[in-house]
């Protein structure tokens, strides 16, 4: 191997290596280098409930608001199928994963306006979309059409 190609080497692993990964002692003599790493941290964080992205909403729409908690009124929270990786919330210029991305939908009344949430299984919050980007869910599956 020439120069160049074992100090990109080197500073590749030294990368990988900050990130927690285990290294061979002599990665260029033990080939191939990168097959026998492993993952020292294998943490992930765990999705919140439907419970819990209720209650983030909430103390959301009461910044958003300004109104107490209390004034405000969940009209509904479910569990969705949205059609795209947008979870019904595009932005406009944006590319968006053409799957069905499981999810739900909190949509809460503030007096006269109605706030939308939207979230994926795996969100840590739910985002305020605004009513003219919120798109519907698809319909439940297994329902008459």
């Amino acid at each position: 191997m020439n120069a160049a190609v074992l100090a990109l080497l080197n500073l590749c692993i030294g990368s990988v290596a900050a990130f927690g990964v285990a290294i061979p002692s002599d990665p260029v003599a033990d080939h191939p280098p990168l097959a026998i790493l492993t993952m020292s941290n294998t943490s992930r964080v765990e999705p919140l409930s439907l419970d819990a992205l209720v209650q983030a909403a909430l103390l959301d729409a009461a910044r958003v608001t300004g109104r107490p908690r209390a004034d405000l009124r969940v009209l509904d929270a479910a569990a969705v199928d949205w059609p795209d990786g947008s979870a019904g919330c595009p932005e406009p210029g944006v590319l968006y994963t053409q799957a069905v991305v499981p999810g739900y939908r909190i949509r809460i009344q503030a007096g006269d306006a109605v706030l939308n949430y939207h979230a994926t299984r795996h969100s840590q919050a739910p985002v305020l979309c605004p009513a003219k980007r919120a798109q519907p869910a698809l319909p439940p599956r297994g329902g008459i059409t």
